[in-house]
């Protein structure tokens, strides 16, 4: 009897350990961000794959607070604008907020949740979005 028991015992260990092991593989390394000045900015922005990720993200993840086409709400700005809050509208701003979060601690960070292509293919879109805004 007992050996049915320490078969399934066994599984179930393998499986846990299985899971622990894929959680550690596939979860963002976020020690090895990398500083935003030490990205090819004008190079990545012209990567339309890079630029549809970024979209994306931007849907999943900030539509909610800043509309799916960028204009804002009232809980967070119009990013598609000349008008900065918070930085002044570099890529290296808009990275910078996309990770840490906003100054005011309205927006909270993503580095804690996204892998560092992520960051960066939300921040090569964000800093397109001006480019779609319908008024001069």
């Amino acid at each position: 009897m007992k050996g049915p028991y320490l078969i399934l015992l066994f599984a179930v260990g393998l499986l846990i350990t299985g899971s622990l092991l894929l959680f550690l593989i596939t979860r963002p390394n976020h020690s090895n961000v990398t500083l935003a000045t030490n990205i090819n900015w004008k190079e990545l922005s012209q990567q339309p794959n890079r630029i549809y990720s970024g979209n994306v993200n931007f849907k999943i993840r900030c539509s909610d607070c800043h509309g799916m086409n960028g204009k804002g709400s009232k809980q967070a700005p119009n990013l598609t604008d000349n008008e900065w809050l918070n930085g002044n509208g570099s890529f290296e701003s808009i990275y910078s907020i996309i990770a840490n979060g906003s100054p005011n601690g309205l927006m909270k960070g993503w580095k804690a949740k996204l892998f560092e292509k992520d960051l960066i293919n939300l921040t090569l879109y964000v800093h397109q979005l001006r480019s779609k805004n319908d008024t001069p």
